[in-house]
């Protein structure tokens, strides 16, 4: 690759992470405008499902071609896919036994989650396996912004089928998967249940019949819209909101894992480690 193309890959990477920055900024600035409290948040975030999943399936929405979860998915009783946490939302990954949890905070829809994934994914995992400390993942869906997106639900609604049929491992190797084939933000097409189960293909042994019978039903779509909840209230150990994703905190301490260009790197998200107290 000529050094030109390198800068121009370079320039485009922080362009992303920029405006990124300041969508999540702007966000933040208008819920606290309003005098929005978390809990007032999740609560919107709950009665704005049915409305978005009913929109959806109305055929309101330009793509009338993708294959939509049920409008009444949304309101069925909460079922929690197997091999979750004891707290009923986050993934656990690492030795339960150990005390130090690294929590990692991430949208299905958000590209600087994306970037964070495939740079440091293996790296994040890896230190879980050497004992530094125990991973629990948790997912945000603030991404779904308007009545007509519901993608980052929609993809975490699959993940929770792959957790239930597969475990930890399938969920892992599909969220790997969702984020290699992450859409482009605008066009929310995670909400396309084809498109998801097409990606699933990719998972050896993970697309099943249950596991395809519970994408298209939105099995997990109350787990999803919980879950979202839960980020919405989450605080870290100095007591403010997470606020953004990704957003990764070592006993609840957070961690600096971006920069100005994106990512740290895998050694220096290692040296972030060993220096958190």
């Amino acid at each position: 690759m000529s050094s030109r193309n390198s800068w121009q890959n370079k320039q485009s990477a922080r362009e992303r992470l920029k405006t990124e920055r300041a969508r999540q900024a702007r966000r933040s600035k208008l819920r606290r405008r309003l005098g929005i409290g978390a809990v007032a948040v999740a609560a919107m975030v709950a009665a704005a499902a049915g409305v978005v999943f009913a929109s959806s399936a109305s055929g309101s929405d330009e793509h009338d071609d993708w294959a939509r979860i049920p409008a009444d998915a949304a309101a069925k009783p909460l079922k929690t896919p197997r091999n979750v946490a004891a707290d009923g939302i986050t993934v656990p990954y690492g030795d339960p036994r150990n005390g130090r949890v690294l929590a990692v905070y991430e949208d299905p829809r958000c590209p600087i989650c994306k970037m964070f994934e495939q740079a440091d994914g293996d790296e994040v995992r890896a230190l879980a396996d050497q004992g530094k400390y125990r991973i629990e993942y948790h997912t945000a869906t603030f991404l779904d912004r308007t009545e007509d997106e519901h993608g980052s639900k929609t993809a975490l609604a699959a993940l929770g089928a792959a957790l239930d049929q597969g475990g930890v491992p399938k969920y892992l190797a599909y969220k790997k998967v969702l984020f290699e084939n992450q859409p482009e933000e605008a066009t929310d097409r995670f909400a396309d249940t084809n498109y998801l189960l097409d990606l699933a293909a990719k998972v050896p042994g993970l697309k099943t019949p249950a596991f395809e019978r519970e994408v298209r039903e939105g099995t997990f779509i109350p787990w999803a819209v919980k879950t979202g909840k839960a980020f919405n209230n989450a605080k870290g150990r100095d007591g403010k909101p997470i606020g953004g994703t990704p957003s990764v905190l070592l006993g609840g301490a957070r961690l600096n894992v971006l920069t100005q260009t994106g990512p740290v790197s895998p050694k220096d998200f290692a040296a972030e480690v060993e220096r958190a107290r």
